[in-house]
């Protein structure tokens, strides 16, 4: 009987009253099994000692155990995990976000630089080189800063596909090759001295669908409106690529704004986006060699866009649901779910939505302290 009543005050989803009732319960049962084992005093003697209990394995026992439940680890307001009660989750604010995927960058780079040169004689010996043969100095990988935003819209309904641009005020960091599809010469010109790889019209068209221009070799393509007829072959080249010029991502561009449009794209000041199947949006928004301040910016220039683009009705299917985001959002709909900062090789830290929602008071600040 102690041993059942043992195991159910040990069980971790018991509610706090249930458990104390089943502790309560355990002592009992210890305490008279050790009261019977001792020597029974005479009932007329006029002097009784008081009882005092052995040391009972038993209640050692339920100590030892009630003592390493989980309830020694949770917060004072409960004292239990469940499914129904499972762990709060870690969130950081968007600042404590950033200098921690920072320092986890410095300190990977770090730990490849060790051991890069601690490999050194190591690959001498195996190349056959003499000792002070010299490989030259240490490369540093630089990694990207990413952001993940999942937000509460279903892209299968209309409107709720959300894709565009978003101008960096200090850029990704990411140079890109960019051709521009024009028929204007002097365009095409003027684009190849502000950065496009390639510029031309049908003859440049030509080259893509022969392969002497490879789709692989460039990784942004620009075109005017009057451009768009004669790309029409070559759209089974360029759409699985995710390169075909479209206007909602802003890769059709206006005669006039074409020079200043090639020049963000090669320096990477402007950084696509587009919802994935699930209404997730992944963004690389800086190097580790940023500084803080420049990932915050940048940062908050994303967040920003994002807002912009917010449909008037949104809302994902939930199960059971035949109908999601037909109608407008109510007033306490939430339009982000969560959002994550991460690096290349680093853990991603789930950030509070009030410091990187643009509609929030602690947008882009510190949290008070509790």
């Amino acid at each position: 009987m102690s041993t059942l009543l043992l195991r159910a005050a040990a069980r971790p989803g018991l509610l706090p009253s249930v458990r104390s009732r089943a502790t309560a319960a355990v002592a009992a049962t210890s305490s008279s099994s050790s009261a019977s084992a001792c020597f029974p005093f005479p009932s007329g003697s006029a002097e009784r000692p008081p009882a005092t209990a052995a040391p009972s394995s038993t209640s050692t026992r339920a100590t030892s155990v009630l003592a390493a439940a989980p309830s020694s680890f949770l917060p004072p307001s409960r004292t239990y995990v469940s499914r129904a009660h499972p762990r709060p989750k870690v969130e950081h604010a968007i600042k404590e976000a950033v200098d921690l995927v920072l320092d986890d960058i410095k300190e990977r780079g770090a730990k490849r630089e060790a051991k890069f040169e601690r490999n050194l004689p190591k690959r001498r010996l195996a190349g056959g080189l003499p000792e002070d043969h010299d490989f030259g100095p240490y490369r540093k990988w630089d990694e990207t800063v990413e952001i993940c935003v999942n937000l509460n819209v279903d892209p299968r309904q209309p409107g709720q596909n959300l894709r565009g641009s978003c101008r960096l005020p200090h850029g990704s960091g990411n140079m890109k090759r960019v051709v521009v599809f024009t028929p204007d010469e002097e365009l095409a010109t003027a684009a190849r001295e502000a950065g496009a790889l390639h510029a031309g019209g049908q003859e440049l068209v030509d080259q893509v669908v022969d392969g002497t221009v490879s789709v692989d070799s460039f990784d942004v393509s620009l075109a005017t409106q009057d451009a768009m007829p004669i790309l029409g072959k070559a759209a089974r080249l360029l759409g699985p690529r995710g390169v075909m010029p479209n206007a909602k991502a802003g890769t059709v561009v206006q005669p006039e704004n074409m020079t200043d449009t090639v020049r963000d794209q090669v320096s990477s000041a402007i950084v696509p986006y587009r919802t994935d199947r699930e209404g997730i949006i992944h963004a690389g928004l800086g190097k580790g060699v940023f500084g803080p301040e420049q990932l915050l910016d940048n940062v908050r220039a994303f967040m920003g866009a994002l807002q912009d683009a917010k449909p008037e009705a949104f809302g994902k299917k939930k199960k059971g649901s035949k109908k999601a985001g037909k109608a407008k959002a109510g007033k306490g709909a939430k339009f982000y779910m969560s959002a994550f900062l991460t690096s290349t090789q680093g853990k991603s830290y789930r950030l509070d939505l009030r410091t990187v929602d643009p509609t929030s008071v602690f947008f882009m600040e510190d949290l008070p302290q509790a």
